[in-house]
């Protein structure tokens, strides 16, 4: 098979020929092998011979065809047939004999393996009176055809003159020269090396590789492209060799690596020995290094060549097989796959373990490909409800989305208790995500029924308080009033199952009471979960206590660290929501441009129609982002996201009530600001988890109000806040101080804002400290302390570069907050500002409340909040506390 014989037969008789021989050829076909002296025809009807020895030659082969070797052998019949065969031979002898007298003769047959039985006869008739004559007979044959005429080779062996020429394959200095010529330049080592090794040495191989280098124009780069000539020098290699041969190559191309030779001749149908002789001239050919092809494309070439059916059943019975031999069950469940049959129920259970084993591996896809395949299956009962529990799940942690269509029959073997524990888990799951709550509460009401002895219990146990405090937590609005308070009560559960402890700790997680179990159970799940099945519930409970603890950095390092396991893993939907917390948690440290990255992230890898209920955290994220860095078209977007309704009836409404409400005041729409944070409260306090650490919303809706010039309202939300903070400092009781501050008279507010920037800092929330800064910045400078102002104005610039807070530079003056009053730049303030609305906005800026500058300028409240209002618009800022330092140098006008 492409071992150069037919070059070495061509070169043989250009040189004879060349030298004056008589030159007569023939390539035996294994097409022909049923005509009678089909290779002797095409010897001796050469167009060379003279016209005396071509007449006599086909009256000859006329008779031997049409009399002695006719196939009905009516003619000559019998002893009498042997006969005249040997008076054929004769005759045929002495027509090459008085041919050789002139000139030397010399017969060639190409692939001399696919002689027809009676044109072996007649050679094997000539050979033994060969020396008499000046004839020369070269036979060409493959190496694993040897065993195909034995007697012909056995007579040749014998033959004292008679040579045995084995053409060994190219050396790598053979195919170093055969490359230089063909390419018409030297070639590097790396290029040959290469070529030995995919070729084996295999002349036609090596040839097609050159073919294919020329043709790419990439000798000159060292590089050896697999090509159309290659693949056809492989296709041309299989198919003409022998049928087992070609049946060896099928099975090892659809076994592979888990190939033996019991294991083929299972597969194949073959006895060993046939096997064995098979891969011998496999490896001969070049084409096989010990049991692998030596490049994918022979394998391809292979696999290409078998028709359909018979592919589908070499896959087939090599599963079988396998799976009797004891192969790994991921080799079972390819051939399986590939088959693309039914498959009995031992082979479900197969397809499940190796979905299993490639889950584990980060191969979801693959693991989805097993179960589609195992859900074919009509094996009926609890192992298609597995199989389905099983892919519904595997494709939830692909596409959320994709797990409703397996809901209806979820439910139904639900129903007849055909469901195990975690698919029962699973499936109360995929209802709480996609917002079917009452879907859930009946199936709460099911298992209650079921465990208390109502009704024929599920088949494995399953722990109701885990349902209970996850639908009490997610739902504490819609859940029943027990099930919610439930949710709420005792402590957490530190020694329960994961999932039971995970949800406890969740449902905990805003009681000050046990906030130091929740951590220390906080921390016992991350150090002991990985990325495996269930484990992210417990790893995002784990982690959304510790982000409510202000253990930011802890947090952080945990979910970076998880975050890149699942995205590793390809688990796409806990790769979202960790990258949801994530944004969560940046954020609340001032990383604005991490916090944009991964909320973008969550809602790449998810998209927002597969988020379900969920969806309210990341675009959250993603918003409360822009907001800060002043990407106003990017918040736009976020907010033209359809969020669905059933989502305000879980926790995911107050992160995005409370962005939207950010966003609505950095952009002074004060009234609607204070209605989502409002809204935000009054769900807080209806669910029993009003807690600043989860949403301050007290705070936010403050500054509305101060927006609003109501400074009494907004001290009276803050103290209201101050009081349900848990003790010790915190980043709630921080944003509580720098609000606080805002609503005192501006003699007091350094000290205040102070202890609030220590407090904020200590939490690690680098934005709101730089906000507090600000405004110390302005405190100071209404107090005319312009050395203090500026440098609180410094530390509030150097802390919002880093953060990218790009609304909070620009309500900064640029790197003016270290010159004295008269050495700072021309004001900022837009030409377009009113008089009236520029002394508003002067005197807001020193602190006064809206009370006192209509007392000052002898107006009503409603027109200075009116002059407010337009001010803030055309200078572009959410409230007085951001309003440009030059304002306070504006004449304070007259006092009442």
């Amino acid at each position: 098979m492409g071992s150069g014989k037919t070059v070495f037969l061509e070169a043989v008789e250009l040189r004879t020929r060349s030298a004056g021989a008589h030159i007569l050829h023939a390539a035996a076909s294994r097409v022909e092998h049923a005509d009678p002296l089909g290779a002797i025809d095409q010897l001796l009807r050469d167009t060379s011979l003279p016209a005396e020895f071509a007449e006599r030659v086909a009256e000859l082969l006329d008779e031997g065809l049409n009399t002695i070797w006719h196939s009905d052998q009516s003619r000559v019949a019998g002893g009498e047939a042997a006969v005249a065969r040997g008076r054929w031979h004769t005759r045929m002898w002495e027509v090459l004999r008085d041919l050789a007298i002139d000139r030397p003769v010399v017969l060639i047959i190409d692939d001399a393996h696919n002689l027809d039985p009676a044109s072996q006869q007649c050679l094997l008739y000539l050979l033994r009176r060969l020396r008499s004559a000046r004839i020369l007979v070269l036979l060409g044959e493959r190496a694993s055809a040897r065993q195909a005429k034995p007697v012909l080779r056995e007579e040749l062996l014998h033959e004292l003159r008679s040579r045995l020429i084995e053409l060994a394959p190219l050396s790598e200095r053979g195919i170093a020269r055969f490359l230089a010529d063909e390419l018409g330049q030297d070639t590097g080592d790396a290029l040959v090396s290469v070529c030995h090794s995919v070729t084996g040495g295999n002349p036609l191989l090596v040839w097609a590789l050159a073919e294919d280098c020329a043709a790419a124009g990439t000798a000159s780069e060292g590089t050896l492209p697999v090509g159309d000539a290659f693949r056809r020098a492989i296709e041309n290699c299989v198919v003409r060799s022998e049928a087992s041969v070609q049946l060896v190559a099928r099975g090892l191309a659809i076994v592979g690596d888990q190939a033996s030779t019991m294991v083929l001749g299972k597969v194949l149908g073959l006895s060993d020995v046939l096997v064995a002789d098979a891969l011998t001239a496999l490896r001969d050919a070049g084409l096989l290094n010990g049991w692998c092809f030596r490049h994918e494309a022979m394998r391809e070439v292979v696999l290409y060549g078998i028709p359909a059916e018979q592919r589908t059943s070499l896959h087939a019975r090599a599963a079988t097989t396998l799976h009797e031999y004891g192969a790994p069950v991921f080799a079972v469940a390819e051939q399986l796959l590939a088959a693309d049959v039914v498959p009995s129920a031992s082979m479900v259970r197969v397809l499940h373990e190796a979905a299993g084993q490639v889950l584990s591996a980060g191969e979801p896809r693959s693991a989805i490909g097993f179960l589609r395949l195992a859900n074919r299956s009509t094996a009926g009962g609890r192992l298609d409800v597995a199989t389905r529990s099983a892919l519904a799940w595997v494709e939830w942690q692909l596409d959320p989305a994709s797990v409703v269509r397996h809901i209806p029959a979820l439910r139904v073997a639900f129903k007849a208790h055909q469901l195990g524990g975690q698919g029962i888990v699973k499936l109360f799951a995929y209802l709480l995500w996609h917002g079917r709550i009452t879907d859930a509460l009946d199936m709460l009401e099911d298992v209650q029924r079921a465990q208390s002895g109502e009704d024929a219990g599920p088949p494995d146990a399953v722990d109701i308080r885990t349902l209970r405090f996850w639908v009490g937590h997610l739902y504490p609005g819609a859940a029943h009033p027990a099930v919610a308070d439930e949710a709420h009560q005792g402590a957490p559960l530190l020694s329960a199952p994961q999932p039971l402890k995970s949800a406890s700790l969740v449902a905990h997680m805003h009681d000050s009471a046990h906030a130091e179990k929740v951590l220390i159970q906080a921390e016992q799940i991350l150090h002991s979960s990985r990325m495996d099945d269930m484990t992210p519930v417990s790893i995002t409970s784990a982690l959304v206590a510790m982000i409510y603890s202000d253990r930011l950095s802890c947090a952080r390092s945990w979910c970076d660290s998880f975050l890149e396991e699942a995205a590793v893993r390809r688990m796409t939907t806990w790769h979202g929501l960790l990258a949801a917390l994530g944004s969560v948690i940046n954020f609340r440290q001032g990383r604005l441009e991490a916090a944009s990255a991964q909320a973008h992230r969550a809602l790449t890898v998810i998209p927002a129609a597969s988020w379900g209920v969920g969806v309210g955290l990341p675009l959250a994220g993603a918003l409360l982002a822009a907001t800060a860095t002043g990407d106003l078209a990017a918040a736009n977007s976020y907010l033209s996201m359809p969020v669905p309704d059933v989502m305000f009836k879980t926790p995911f409404a107050l992160h995005y009530l409370h962005a939207r409400g950010r966003h609505l005041l950095a952009n002074n729409h004060f009234h609607a600001a204070l209605g989502d944070f409002t809204a935000c409260g009054e769900l807080m306090t209806s669910w029993n988890v009003d807690a600043p650490a989860l949403v301050p919303w007290r705070s936010d809706s403050a500054m509305a109000y101060l927006g609003l010039g109501q400074s009494d309202q907004a001290r009276r939300l803050v103290d209201e806040q101050v009081v349900r903070l848990a003790p010790g400092n915190s980043r709630a009781r921080g944003i509580s101080l720098r609000v606080r501050a805002l609503t005192e008279d501006v003699v007091d507010r350094p000290a205040v804002l102070r202890e609030a920037i220590d407090v904020l800092q200590d939490s690690g929330d680098r934005l709101e400290a730089a906000l507090a800064y600000a405004d110390l910045s302005q405190a100071h400078y209404a107090r005319h302390d312009h050395r203090l102002a500026s440098k609180a104005a410094r530390s509030a610039r150097e802390l919002a570069k880093e953060c990218g807070a790009v609304n909070l530079l620009r309500a900064l003056p640029p790197e003016a907050g270290h010159l004295a009053p008269h050495e700072l730049p021309g004001p900022r303030v837009p030409g377009d500002l009113s008089a009236a609305e520029r002394k508003v906005a002067a005197l807001a800026s020193k602190g006064l409340t809206n009370q006192q500058i209509a007392n000052r300028l002898h107006v009503t409240i409603s027109t200075v909040e009116q002059h407010l209002t337009k001010a803030y618009r055309k200078l572009n800022v959410a409230g007085r506390a951001e309003l440009p330092l030059e304002l306070r140098l504006e004449p304070s006008g007259p006092r009442p």
